[in-house]
């Protein structure tokens, strides 16, 4: 009998090409699912991985074993086949798969250290599977696992915001504009958004932004404390990856609050005042990520409407593309700068897959 076959798409880990190839179909062990790909995301932490500024563990320096890998971490899709032990789970059920997964080694970040969803079949534990409402379309679910559970996961842990908190929100991508709608529903207020571009701004009011701010200003800090009312915010989240090593964010920031740092760069911080950060009791946190708590609350948050993701239906795309919409991604990091060229959202399906499962 000849095994069964997919489609993936496959980065070379040590050039960085990705192909389209047909590969053996994953078989689910003791404790897994096979999961039918329904759509997977393309985001800045891939963008990262194909750039080499974010490492697989376990892989050790060159040469690499194994040397390719399926990206993928924002995966949706229908449930195709249980492990041995695997209980509670129909056929055909509609999941989202959280991107950490608990193994009995530690946690593999999925499509980082472990192959992920940009093919047509997953293989994960079952305990990194949530259940999708019907109301959630694929094409808005997708982001839920990795942009906005992060952003949640930032505001209730890294950044423990509370009711009256005052937050700025620097960088309004999609993860930005996720970070200003969660920190009102958190209880925060002001929530000002932050950017450089006016599309960002406008993304910020769209979000729920009490006020926002233009990042290029020179008076930055100045109109920051009008939209507080005289005071500084309690907690800026950067999710800009902003290219200065200075990182601006903590001039911005009142003393003795917190500065969260979500933004991916391959460049450095640098406090060249750490007297006055010490001084101020300010706090620079970095986050990743988020738990499998965090995506039930978010989804069940969406799913009974008080978390409005209509901004995050993404365009969506062949698996076939991927080669391409990573050449796309390389022209724009070559011509907007490796820090400002990354933040895309893209839906990969394979051609088989239904908007709905």
């Amino acid at each position: 009998m000849v095994a069964p076959t997919m489609r993936a798409a496959r980065l070379d880990l040590v050039t960085g090409r990705i192909e389209i190839c047909d590969i053996p179909r994953p078989r689910p062990r003791a404790g897994e699912l096979l999961i039918r790909v329904a759509a997977a995301g393309l985001c800045r932490t891939d963008v990262a991985l194909i750039q080499g500024r974010l490492r697989p563990s376990g892989l050790g320096s060159e040469p690499l074993s194994p040397r390719q890998l399926t990206p993928g971490h924002q995966v949706v899709g229908t449930v195709s086949a249980p492990g041995a032990g695997v209980d509670g789970w129909a056929l055909g059920q509609r999941v989202a798969v959280h991107p950490f997964l608990a193994r009995r080694g530690g946690v593999d970040r999925l499509g980082v250290d472990c192959d992920g969803g940009w093919a047509d079949y997953v293989v994960v534990p079952a305990s990194s599977v949530v259940r999708l409402p019907q109301a959630l379309s694929f094409e808005v679910a997708a982001a839920l696992p990795s942009v906005v559970a992060t952003a949640w996961s930032a505001i209730r842990g890294a950044g423990a915001v509370r009711p009256g908190d005052g937050v700025a929100v620097w960088g309004i991508g999609d993860l930005g504009s996720q970070l200003v709608r969660l920190a009102r529903l958190a209880g925060a207020t002001p929530v000002i958004g932050v950017d450089a571009t006016s599309d960002g701004r406008a993304r910020a009011e769209g979000a729920g932004a009490d006020a926002v701010v233009d990042a290029a200003a020179d008076d930055l800090a100045d109109q920051l404390r009008r939209a507080g009312q005289g005071q500084l915010p309690d907690v800026v989240f950067d999710a800009s990856a902003v290219a200065d090593p200075r990182c601006p964010a903590l001039d911005l920031v009142r003393d003795g609050g917190s500065v969260v740092m979500l933004g991916l760069s391959d460049r450095g911080i640098v406090i060249d005042d750490s007297t006055g950060f010490v001084a101020a009791r300010r706090r620079l946190v970095g986050h990743w990520g988020s738990s499998v708590e965090d995506l039930v609350s978010v989804l069940r948050l969406a799913g009974s409407g008080r978390l409005d993701l209509s901004d995050l239906s993404m365009p969506v795309r062949s698996l076939e593309d991927a080669p391409a919409e990573m050449a796309s991604v390389r022209r724009d990091l070559a011509d907007r700068g490796a820090d400002r060229g990354a933040d895309r959202g893209v839906l990969f399906r394979p051609a088989r897959a239904s908007t709905t499962g």
